[in-house]
């Protein structure tokens, strides 16, 4: 689940942003309370942009321009709840596409699965990034999910350099506009 949590990082940190991106996973079919929620607006990710670059290894100023929306639930423990969500990442990825959204990653490693989604913007932008994993938790493990949207004007060229900066090196070779 690691490098599945760091896929999703990068993703987050790749992005810049705009409203017609933005996918709330309503009817996530889990009860109770996610473990980890995070929902960011234009303002407070103004304020993280100046921030940036003052982590070593982290991108610098600029890496989050134009953003305006982030959000991540991740659900832990749900043993018996992990079918019905399989169930929910498939109907919700058909949901993107009918939106318009292009299923550009397909990961099955064993009982990890990941999905992303990238949705088409203007001039060469993308406008959002929606990440869904499943963790089905083999070997005695709970299941875990991991839901992530970010929304912009998102510029395909910081992706390869947030990979890079990480050492994700060629981990997007093939998406259009990524060096």
């Amino acid at each position: 689940m690691n490098r599945v949590m760091l896929f999703g990082g990068l993703m987050l940190v790749a992005a810049s942003a705009s409203a017609q991106g933005v996918f709330s996973f309503d009817g996530i079919p889990i009860e109770g309370e996610p473990t980890v929620e995070v929902n960011m607006g234009p303002e407070m990710l103004t304020l993280l942009n100046g921030a940036a670059g003052t982590v070593p290894g982290v991108p610098g100023p600029g890496a989050l321009d134009g953003i305006t929306n982030v959000r991540v639930l991740v659900y832990e423990d749900l043993r018996e709840k992990m079918q019905d969500v399989a169930k929910f990442v498939e109907s919700t990825g058909t949901k993107l596409e009918g939106d318009g959204w292009s299923a550009v990653v397909r990961v099955r490693d064993g009982d990890e699965q990941v999905r992303v989604y990238m949705k088409p913007g203007t001039g060469g932008l993308l406008s959002g990034i929606t990440v869904m994993v499943m963790d089905f938790g083999g070997d005695g493990g709970a299941g875990e999910a991991v839901f992530l949207n970010v929304a912009g004007a998102i510029h395909p060229a910081q992706l390869a350099q947030i990979a890079s900066t990480i050492g994700m090196n060629g981990a997007f070779r093939g998406v259009p506009g990524v060096h």
